[in-house]
Order: structure tokens, then C-alpha cells, then sequence
């Protein structure tokens, strides 16, 4: 069963025989591990997650003192001309609405409905980005 060395013809030294890790050992910290993760946080414990009913009142604690600059008009501007590759001054409102929902962290369709019903001309479909951008910018340049 044991070579000369001591060690087990199957597994090693006869301490790794032992069915429970020391306390010390790496599997001992992975049985740790996973008993975390299996045991959902208390609602004061740190986590690296947020709740979206205590985030959104923090967030417009911290918008509402305005301690923060705003993206520039530019800025703004041209991030909706990625959208418009021909240059026409506006984007169609199902492209964007697709890249919302598809691109990064995707949008809420509520969201999603939100911005649109204040950026998108309802006769034509468009998004002139131009405006929505001056009237994004018009409180913050006075």
C-alpha cells in the first residue's frame, strides 16, 4: 500500500488520506467558499450586488445635488453619430431601440419607451439627434 517514501500508491503522504481537509487547507477554503455562496446575503451584509429599490433612491440622491458635470453637448453628439453613418442628422428609432436592447447592458423596454416618447418626430419615426441633444443640454447651460 505505502512505498518505501512513505507516500500511497494512489493519492500521496498518508496526511492526505484524511476524508476532512485541515483548516488551513485549500480544499477546507473551498468548502467555505461554496457554503457562501450557497447562503443568500442579509440585507446589511456588503455584497458586490445592489438591489435595484435601494439603488435608484441613492443614485437620485447623489444626481439631485449635482456635485457631478454632465457630458458635454459634443460628447453627446457624438455618440448618436456612430448611429448615423450617412450623415443624415437623424437615426431611425427601431435602429436605435435594437441597439438598446442588444448592445452592452441592455436597456428596459420601459426605458426604452421613456426616451423615445421625448426624442423621436412621431410623424416621421426619426430621431434628430440634434435637438434631443439641446434639449438634453438646455438646463445644464444656464
Amino acid at each position: 500500500m505505502f512505498r518505501a517514501d512513505r507516500t500511497s500508491w494512489l493519492r500521496g503522504p498518508p496526511e492526505r488520506l484524511s476524508s476532512r481537509p485541515s483548516e488551513g487547507s485549500p480544499r477546507a477554503a473551498r468548502r467555505v467558499r461554496r457554503f457562501d455562496r450557497a447562503r443568500p446575503p442579509q440585507e446589511d451584509e456588503p455584497s458586490a450586488f445592489v438591489k435595484y429599490e435601494r439603488f435608484e433612491p441613492k443614485m437620485l440622491e447623489i444626481l439631485a445635488e449635482g456635485d457631478w458635470e454632465p457630458d458635454s453637448e459634443e460628447v453627446l453628439l457624438q455618440a448618436f453619430r456612430v448611429f448615423d453613418e450617412d450623415g443624415k442628422g437623424y437615426i431611425e428609432a427601431n435602429r436605435l431601440r435594437e441597439a438598446l436592447i442588444t448592445k452592452g447592458t441592455p436597456f428596459r423596454e420601459k426605458e426604452i419607451d421613456a426616451f423615445l416618447s421625448v426624442a423621436k418626430d412621431l410623424e416621421t419615426g426619426h430621431i434628430y439627434y440634434e435637438d434631443y441633444v439641446a434639449l438634453l443640454t438646455a438646463d445644464t447651460a444656464e
